[in-house]
C-alpha cells in the first residue's frame, strides 16, 4: 500500500475520500498554527487550569509540522517555542525590573531596570524557544509511521523540559496537579511529571493523525482515544481520601504545623531602614502561631524564605531567639559564609539552656539572580554583571528533630519546582517536606498560582505532605492522597488578630492561605511516614545519559529498518 495509505498509518494518513461526512477543518497557515497552539499551552496551567487544553494544543503543533522540512520544522517549533515563553512566563519582565530597581540600583523608578526588564523578554524568551525548535526539527527525521513519531516527540518534549537550560524550569506536565484531587493526579503519582509530559504530547500528535488534508477521517476516529483519555482524566474528579489508618504507635500521632505568611513589602525587606520592626513583626507573628489553641502545641512554625533582614551568623540567630522562642522553627535567611553569602534556612529548636541551630543552604541557585553563568569568564573579557553571587550548598537539606518530628526535607524557592530536589531528600531520609519561598519579585499575576502548581505536582509525585510557606505569595500545604489516603485531619486559620475554628477535613487537596495576606495557616497531619517512593512507571531519569542514548539507539535502529524495508519494496 502506498504511502497514504490507511495500514501503514504514516505521516500522511488517509485520504479524504473516507470523510466526506465530516465536517473539515477550516485551512490554516503553518506558521499560524505553531504560533497559535504555542499560545494556548499556557492556558493548561493555573491560573487557568484548563489542563484538557494541552493535549489540543501539541495536536495542533502536529498538524503544522506535517509535510514540513527540516528546517521549517525548526521555524515552526521556534514560533511555538516563542510562543510559549512569552505567553507563559510575561512574569519574567516583572521579576527583573523589580530586582534591579529595589535590590541593585535601589530606585523603584529606575530607566535601566525597565530597560533590562524588556531585555530580558526580547532575548531570553527567543533563546528559550530555541529548544522547542530544535525538538521540531527532529521529527521530520524519523521514519513517517505516525506512532513512531507521535513516541518520538513525546521523548524530545519530556528532554527538553528536564534538560534544555532556562531561567524557569516549569514543567508542563505539573498541569494535571489540579487543585482538588483528579484524575491527573493518578497520572502523576504512577507516571511522574516529565513523563507525563511525554504521554500528553504523544497523545496529540497521535491525535493529530486522524485527520488527512484538513478533514477528520472516519476510519482513524480511535487515535483520539488517548488524547480524549487524558482530557478526561484532568477533570474527573476522585473520590474522598480515605483516613490515614492508625497504628498506634508515636509515628501516628497528630502533628500540629504552624506556616507564617507575613506579607511584609519588599522595600521593607531588602532595605537597610526598618530592620528592627520588621524584626519585631516577625517574632510577633511566632509566638502567635506557638499557640496551637486546643490541639495542643506545635511541632514545627515555618516562616519564609529570607525573611530574617540582613545577614546573620548562628550565634546571632541564638542571642535573638534565646529568651522568647518556644516551638521549633524553621526560618529563612541570609547566612554569613567564608567565602561571601548563602541563601539559607535554619532550623531553630529551644532547649533547657540554648537554642539549638541547624543550617542548610541553597544548592540550586537562580541564573542571573543568585549566581552568574559563566561568572568568571565574563569577568575575564571585562562585562560585570550586576548580580551578588551566592554561595551554593552541596547538598540537599534534611533537618531532624527526633523529639518533635521525623526527618524534614527542605527547598528554598526554585528548587521546590525540580524533579531532583525532593529525590535527593528523600534519599537523604526525609519523609515530608517544606518549601521556603518569597514570590513578591514576580507579581501578583501568574507567577505566584504557576510557582505553587508545580510544586504541587512535585508532592503529588513523590506521595510527600509538602508545607509552604510565602512571604506574600499563596502559602498552602498540599495532601498528595498517598495510597488513597488524606493526611490533614484538621485545619484553622488566623488572620486580623483572630483564630478561626478547627475545621476537620474529610478530604485530600490543597489548603492555602489568601495571596497577599498576613496569616497562618494551622493544620494537623497524620501522615504516612513510611519511605516515599518514585512513580512507579516513572523512566529511570537517575541516570539521564544512559536513557538518552538507549532511546537514540533504538530511534536510529528502527531508522534503519524502515529504511531497509523501504529499499526492498523499491527493488521489488
Amino acid at each position: 500500500m502506498s504511502e497514504s495509505g490507511v495500514s501503514d498509518h504514516s505521516e500522511q494518513g488517509t485520504g479524504p475520500s473516507k470523510s466526506s461526512s465530516l465536517i473539515p477543518l477550516p485551512p490554516f497557515k503553518p506558521w499560524g498554527l505553531a504560533i497559535g497552539a504555542g499560545a494556548t499551552v499556557p492556558l493548561a496551567l493555573q491560573p487557568w487550569g484548563m489542563p484538557w487544553f494541552l493535549p489540543i494544543s501539541f495536536a495542533v503543533l502536529a498538524w503544522a509540522l506535517r509535510g514540513a522540512s527540516i528546517g521549517k520544522a525548526l521555524w515552526l517549533g521556534w514560533l511555538f517555542g516563542l510562543a510559549v515563553e512569552v505567553f507563559g512566563l510575561p512574569w519574567i519582565a516583572t521579576t527583573v525590573y523589580r530586582y534591579l530597581s529595589i535590590f541593585v540600583l535601589e530606585d523603584p523608578d529606575a530607566g535601566l531596570a525597565a530597560a533590562a526588564a524588556g531585555a530580558a523578554i526580547l532575548v531570553g524568551a527567543p533563546l528559550a524557544a530555541i529548544g522547542w525548535g530544535l525538538c521540531c526539527a527532529s521529527i521530520p527525521v524519523c521514519p513517517p509511521r505516525l506512532w513512531m513519531r507521535a513516541v518520538w516527540a513525546g521523548i524530545c518534549f519530556m528532554l527538553l523540559e528536564a534538560y534544555w537550560p532556562r531561567l524557569f524550569q516549569w514543567t508542563l506536565g505539573a498541569c494535571y496537579a489540579t487543585e482538588d484531587p483528579s484524575g491527573g493526579w493518578l497520572l502523576l503519582q504512577w507516571f511522574g511529571v516529565e513523563e507525563t509530559v511525554l504521554l500528553t504530547v504523544a497523545a496529540g500528535f497521535l491525535a493529530a493523525g486522524a485527520f488527512a488534508n484538513g478533514r477528520p477521517v472516519a476510519t482513524d476516529r480511535w487515535l483520539l482515544v488517548p488524547a480524549i483519555l487524558l482530557m478526561a482524566l484532568s477533570i474527573l474528579p476522585l473520590p474522598a481520601a480515605q483516613p490515614a489508618p492508625s497504628s498506634g504507635d508515636s509515628a501516628s500521632e497528630h502533628l500540629t504545623i504552624s506556616i507564617v505568611q507575613p506579607a511584609i513589602p519588599l522595600q521593607m525587606r531588602h532595605g537597610r531602614e526598618g530592620s528592627d520592626l520588621q524584626l519585631k513583626k516577625i517574632r510577633q507573628l511566632i509566638e502567635i502561631a506557638s499557640d496551637g489553641g486546643e490541639a495542643g502545641a506545635p511541632s514545627l512554625v515555618l516562616l519564609p524564605e529570607g525573611i530574617l533582614p540582613q545577614a546573620w551568623k548562628i550565634e546571632w540567630l541564638q542571642q535573638w531567639s534565646q529568651d522568647w522562642l518556644e516551638r521549633p522553627t524553621v526560618i529563612g535567611l541570609t547566612h554569613i559564609e567564608p567565602q561571601g553569602y548563602s541563601n539559607a534556612v535554619a532550623l531553630l529548636v529551644p532547649g533547657p539552656e540554648t537554642v539549638e541551630i541547624q543550617i542548610g543552604r541553597k544548592k540550586e541557585l537562580v541564573p542571573f539572580g543568585e549566581t552568574v553563568p559563566f561568572g568568571e569568564f565574563l569577568s575575564s573579557i571585562g562585562l560585570s554583571v550586576p548580580v551578588t553571587e551566592l554561595v551554593p550548598g552541596t547538598e540537599a537539606v534534611v533537618f531532624t528533630a527526633d523529639d518533635h518530628f521525623p526527618p524534614l526535607g527542605i527547598s528554598i524557592c526554585y528548587e521546590g519546582i525540580l524533579a531532583e530536589s525532593a529525590a535527593e531528600t528523600v534519599h537523604q531520609g526525609a519523609r515530608w517536606h517544606a518549601n521556603l519561598t518569597e514570590d513578591l519579585w514576580y507579581g501578583d499575576w501568574l507567577e505566584p498560582a504557576q510557582h505553587l502548581q508545580i510544586q504541587r505536582s512535585r508532592a503529588i509525585e513523590n506521595g510527600l505532605v509538602w508545607l509552604r510557606s510565602v512571604n506574600a505569595g499563596i502559602s498552602a500545604v498540599i495532601d498528595p492522597r498517598r495510597s488513597g489516603y488524606r493526611s490533614i485531619v484538621a485545619a484553622r486559620s488566623w488572620s486580623d488578630g483572630t483564630w478561626s475554628r478547627w475545621q476537620p477535613r474529610d478530604d485530600a487537596g490543597q489548603l492555602a492561605l489568601p495571596a497577599g495576606a498576613v496569616g497562618i495557616l494551622q493544620v494537623q497531619i497524620q501522615p504516612d511516614f513510611s519511605p516515599a517512593g518514585k512513580a512507579p512507571l516513572a523512566l529511570p531519569s537517575s541516570t539521564p545519559l544512559l536513557l538518552i542514548y538507549c532511546l537514540l539507539a533504538l530511534f536510529w535502529g528502527q531508522l534503519k529498518l524502515f529504511q531497509r524495508s523501504a529499499d526492498r519494496s523499491s527493488r521489488t
